[in-house]
């Protein structure tokens, strides 16, 4: 079942606030990047990738998550060149982790 559209915006809104607070979760990050580049708002995902500090030590998991949405921005922009590298990382860290 689909979340009514109530429910989704205030869904959208805790994980914004929680990127906004924690810099350092990929997660929520990676959801709020994506859905900057989704809607075009490429200005706010250029702020995210400014101010995202992700920590040394990350879970596989999340670290991929990050790294595709990066990848997605960096389609966006036209930046195949560095699109590809990052898709080539996302495969490494799969084939190595089995995520």
């Amino acid at each position: 079942m689909l979340l009514k559209s109530g429910e989704a915006l205030e869904g959208l809104r805790t994980i914004v606030k929680v990127a906004d607070e924690h810099p350092d979760y990929g997660f929520a990050n990676a959801a709020v990047l994506s859905l900057a580049v989704n809607t075009g708002d490429m200005e706010r995902a250029r702020e995210i990738l400014r101010r995202v500090r992700l920590p040394r030590r990350i879970d596989p998991r999340e670290y991929l998550i990050w790294l595709r949405a990066q990848h997605q921005y960096l389609a966006a922009i036209g930046k195949a060149d560095l699109a590809r590298n990052v898709e080539q990382m996302i495969r490494r860290i799969e084939r190595e982790f089995g995520c």
